[in-house]
């Protein structure tokens, strides 16, 4: 269920993400500001895994998304998206919707910038586990611009808080991040972090102590290949201290772009988490290929694929994959 779960938010987050910055960079080219967008999309998702038993399932959706960004004075912008997506298996016995909306705001300060987030994910129907949820973010962040060869602390303060109105994970997270930013050169930037906070889980009358450090690679491979690895480590105190535990994770992205309108990219992933109680051990691992074409301005094709294995080194590993694919257009707004 989570990697399902993890599959649908990402793939409907993360593409409308890449096809309004096609978008952008297809228009004006203007960084700060560019003219609102709507996207509309449907797609179709077929999916098997075996747990206990071997389960396949056939969901459609169709989902749109807004997005505006404005220049303000001073070297200033603020900008908003926002994505509804409603989705049912093919025998329409489930029917489920996603909300997401996200404001952003960024302005020069003294040596670097300002950047405010916020966002709010909301679903009615839930996904027939949580029933409705409602889960606020939010960021403030202070990073330094001394040049992109030079290096560039930044730090923030960030929280979010989950509502359910069905279970028992009520939560909410405050915490502070500090690290920084630097490319020595231009095919490649990094971005060491470190991240502190506390998790207050509510029904649970439990309390979590969080700490991660992380690292993130950019680079670029010639003029038709990105890509991207991060790594981090997560250790969890719990005051539930079946729920301590020490997480680590690995992921990354190259991206092949032979020309302007298709591109193909290959995301491995591995994680492995130490329950410190029992010491027992959890590995995840997944890898997705997928396609991305642009036939025209206004059409955006994809498709994708992904191999999953939880809990892959234990007796009751569970594999199983998935294949989506869809089609979004570009419409303008009046």
């Amino acid at each position: 269920m989570f990697m399902r779960s993890w599959n649908r938010h990402r793939r409907l987050f993360l593409q409308a993400a890449v096809f309004l910055l096609y978008i952008a960079a297809s228009g004006s080219g203007v960084l700060f500001g560019a003219d609102p967008s709507i996207v509309a999309g449907v797609y179709s998702e077929y999916l098997m895994e075996r747990e206990e038993d071997l389960s396949e399932s056939l969901d459609l959706g169709l989902y749109g998304v807004v997005s505006w960004r404005t220049a303000l004075p001073y070297n200033s912008y603020a900008a908003l998206k926002a994505t509804a997506a409603l989705t049912g298996s093919a025998d329409l016995s489930s029917l489920y919707d996603t909300e997401y909306v996200e404001l952003e705001f960024s302005s020069p300060l003294s040596d670097g910038y300002l950047d405010l987030f916020s966002s709010v994910s909301t679903s009615v129907t839930g996904d027939g586990t949580s029933g409705l949820y409602i889960e606020p973010q939010w960021q403030i962040k202070y990073r330094f611009d001394r040049g992109p060869r030079a290096v560039n602390p930044f730090f923030a303060y960030e929280g979010y808080y989950v509502y359910q109105s069905e279970g028992a994970d009520d939560r909410y997270y405050n915490g502070v991040s500090a690290g920084l930013t630097r490319s020595p050169r231009i095919e490649l930037t990094w971005e060491p972090s470190v991240h502190v906070g506390i998790e207050r889980w509510q029904q649970q009358d439990r309390s979590d102590s969080i700490s991660e450090v992380q690292c993130s690679l950019f680079g670029l491979a010639g003029y038709f290949v990105s890509w991207e690895l991060t790594g981090g480590m997560l250790y969890r105190s719990s005051s539930d201290l079946q729920n301590s535990s020490l997480t680590g994770r690995i992921e990354g992205t190259v991206l092949w772009s032979p020309k302007r309108s298709l591109s193909f990219s290959f995301s491995p992933s591995l994680m492995q988490e130490h329950m410190i109680n029992d010491g027992s051990d959890h590995t995840d691992v997944s890898g997705t290929v997928r396609i991305d074409a642009y036939p025209s301005q206004r059409v955006f094709l994809y498709g994708e694929g992904t191999l999953f294995v939880q809990d892959a080194l234990s007796s009751t590993a569970s594999p199983g994959f998935s294949i989506t694919g869809g089609v979004d257009l570009s419409l303008d707004l009046p």
